[in-house]
């Protein structure tokens, strides 16, 4: 069976900061769209592409063209969980970083591959696929500026960008990215150039520990893999009906039980799973919230019913998993 569209929702939270910085609500989007409230620190959980994708659409028409995107991608690069982050941890220069990075993509993100090419005395680093808009377009090469950025210092400009979908004019009036040549190149798809002498180029700084992202088997995954992933995205918003979980999937409510039907797997139980992976998540990462609050995020009446629920899956209460994985995680950090 196909699988659903999905994509990290560390794409959203992104455009979420630049609409925020630029002093706009997201909420009214995210409610038009169907997306979750908590978009800005959902960060490694998968939403609809398709919802995505529309409310970056609409995002996008409240700025100047390639504003808002910008901003997005820069911030990406740098606060998002992304596999550049996670091959910078080790590498010894920006060459290496960027081969770590290539290597890791497929496991994250088949949709976002990149290739790099030594010519003479410069580099070009390709963007292998064309973004369904204009924006998106933007974003990435805003990203990949981000990342050697990153990388060796704040102000770090390529030589020149090529853009296969975008109007140069859109990139080049960024005040972020001002002194930068941007050409069209609508044949040799999205690419950044700059000097071979920027590849040997030791990291600014060694960093802290590294935001790990979790496989998701994002080379093929089949449908009740990407529909799991996708309902763990929405679980913190507590709509995981039968109704809310195919209208995010494009599918109608009859076509979704029956391919659950073949695969031999009930809603119920995927929702179960959603929302187990979550809560594991928010006791480990977000101290600051109760077991109370976290009860209520994930949609359930009372704290109890969490309690009884989670204890089904792990085979202890989750403020025993709490106590335990951040016993582990000091004794690691340690």
């Amino acid at each position: 069976m196909q699988p659903v569209l999905i994509m990290r929702a560390g794409y959203l939270a992104s455009y979420v900061f630049a609409l925020q910085k630029l002093r706009l609500d997201p909420a009214p989007l995210l409610a038009r769209h169907h997306l979750p409230d908590a978009a800005a620190q959902l960060g490694d959980f998968m939403l609809s592409a398709r919802d995505v994708h529309e409310f970056v659409e609409e995002a996008t028409s409240l700025a100047p063209p390639g504003t808002l995107s910008t901003i997005a991608g820069l911030h990406n690069a740098d606060h998002q969980p992304n596999p550049f982050r996670e091959g910078t941890h080790h590498a010894v220069n920006l060459l290496d970083a960027i081969h770590r990075h290539n290597a890791l993509v497929p496991r994250y993100g088949p949709g976002a591959r990149f290739a790099v090419r030594i010519n003479g005395h410069e580099v070009c680093w390709r963007k292998a696929t064309r973004s369904p808009m204009a924006e998106t377009e933007i974003f990435c090469v805003a990203n990949l500026i981000g990342h050697v950025r990153a990388f060796t210092h704040p102000r770090w400009l390529p030589t020149s960008v090529a853009v296969a979908v975008a109007t140069p004019e859109a990139l080049s009036n960024q005040p972020a990215l001002a002194g930068m040549a941007v050409v069209s190149s609508r044949d040799d798809g999205t690419h950044i150039h700059f000097r071979i002498s920027d590849v040997w180029r030791k990291p600014a700084r060694s960093g802290g520990p590294v935001d790990r992202l979790q496989p998701s088997n994002a080379d093929e995954p089949d449908f009740i893999e990407s529909l799991r992933l996708l309902m763990q995205g929405y679980a913190r918003t507590g709509t995981l009906s039968l109704d809310e979980t195919a209208r995010a999937a494009r599918l109608s409510v009859r076509t979704l039980q029956r391919r659950l039907k073949e695969a031999g797997v009930s809603h119920a139980t995927l929702a179960d799973q959603a929302r187990f992976a979550v809560a594991q998540d928010l006791l480990t990462t977000a101290r600051d919230l109760s077991i109370t609050e976290i009860a209520f995020e994930l949609g359930y009446s009372d704290p109890g019913s969490f309690s009884r629920a989670f204890r089904r899956f792990a085979g202890i209460p989750p403020q025993d998993y709490r106590r335990e994985r951040l016993a582990d995680l000091n004794r690691t950090v340690a």
